[in-house]
């Protein structure tokens, strides 16, 4: 915490680039999340932060800036309104049927081992929630599953086979499967080939572009008035 609070104590600029050859869109998607991160610790050392965007020909970004010295001013409260009584909604209580609550986990296993100095990691964690009593497709399934780990494929990319047995565990042929970070669409391809359609979006064009071919080479058809490879917040495949 010291250390932490040392870094954000001094004049602070954070900044970083994109580029298809050295972070792909690495950078674009961890960037606003760090980015809100300094800022909430720098709100809450009453500070003042400015968040600009920056972006040139080449390079893209957020940068983060205060001033050290100066403290955010304290609040002055000039009038207080009666409006009377109100009630709270809980959105949590109001729609309890919606939510989706933490079942328990499933962890894969990669068949190769990892890299690094310490306990070389094998398994990755997967959350598993549900909505309702609604059983499995199959009971018999253990909570560890196996697949070879993905090499030079997309970052962070996750085997097919895996999003395979979770999409026919919990969904029938016609389903519709939702990825809202699809990157590679490993994902979307894993639902076509278990007969569910695909909605997904990313903030990459690049990753939209990938998801496409893919998901054209196993056979998908693509329906809807999707964006194509132009600048967007954020681009969709249906």
């Amino acid at each position: 915490m010291e250390f932490r609070r040392g870094i954000l104590a001094g004049l602070i600029e954070g900044d970083g680039h994109w580029s298809h050859d050295e972070q792909r869109e690495t950078y674009v998607s961890a960037a606003p999340d760090l980015t809100m991160f300094v800022r909430r610790e720098l709100e809450a050392m009453d500070r003042c932060p400015i968040v600009r965007r920056f972006e040139n020909d080449h390079a893209g970004g957020w940068k983060v800036r205060f001033d050290p010295i100066q403290h955010a001013a304290p609040l002055t409260v000039l009038d207080v309104e009666d409006i009377g009584e109100c009630d709270l909604v809980d959105i949590s209580i109001e729609d309890r049927a919606e939510l989706f609550l933490l079942a328990n986990g499933a962890v894969t296993h990669n068949c190769s081992i990892g890299m690094g100095y310490h306990y070389r990691a094998r398994y990755e964690c997967i959350l598993f929630f549900e909505k309702g009593k609604r059983k499995l497709a199959d009971l018999g399934i253990a909570d560890i599953l196996q697949a070879k780990r993905i090499n030079g494929g997309y970052p962070a990319e996750k085997p097919p086979s895996i999003s395979e047995t979770l999409i026919r565990q919990s969904t029938d042929p016609g389903a519709i499967v939702i990825d809202p970070f699809m990157g590679s669409g490993s994902v979307g391809v894993a639902a076509i080939q278990s007969e569910r359609s695909f909605w997904g979006n990313d903030l990459c064009v690049e990753a939209v572009d990938i998801t496409r071919g893919r998901l054209t080479e196993a056979g998908a058809r693509e329906v809807g008035d999707t964006p194509k490879s132009v600048p967007s917040p954020q681009l969709g495949l249906l």
